[in-house]
Order: structure tokens, then sequence, then C-alpha cells
């Protein structure tokens, strides 16, 4: 995994690293949501804050500002 950098509203950076992440248990439990065996591993609501999350994400690399949720 690669770092990122943290860019604050004064223009200061900070390197943030990179968290070691293992997804099978996530997509293990997809596969038994679908199958029925077990409830979805993420709400709808969930993925809709997430995506809001990503979006502003991207609103605030473009233009270099904060943005609000």
């Amino acid at each position: 995994p690669r770092p990122g950098t943290l860019v604050y509203p004064d223009g200061s950076e900070q390197q943030a690293p990179a968290g070691i992440a293992d997804g099978r248990g996530f997509y293990i439990a997809v596969r038994d949501a679908i199958l029925g065996r077990s409830p979805q591993p993420v709400t709808l609501d969930d993925a809709i804050l997430v995506m809001d999350v990503l979006e502003a994400g991207d609103v605030s690399a473009a233009e270099r500002r904060e943005v609000r949720l």
C-alpha cells in the first residue's frame, strides 16, 4: 500500500500511512447475503453515506477546499 497525503485548509500537508486491508471477509458476507444465509454486510443507508463522503472528497480535491457533509 502507498501512503496518502492529507491536505489541510491552511495548505499544510501530512503523509498518512495506508492501512492493511483484507476484503475477503466482506465478499464472503456479500455471497452469503445473496444466498440468503445472512443479512447484507452493509445497509443501503451506510452505502449512501460512503458515497457522500467519496463525492465530497472529489470536490474537496478538485476545488482545494473543505467540504461539509
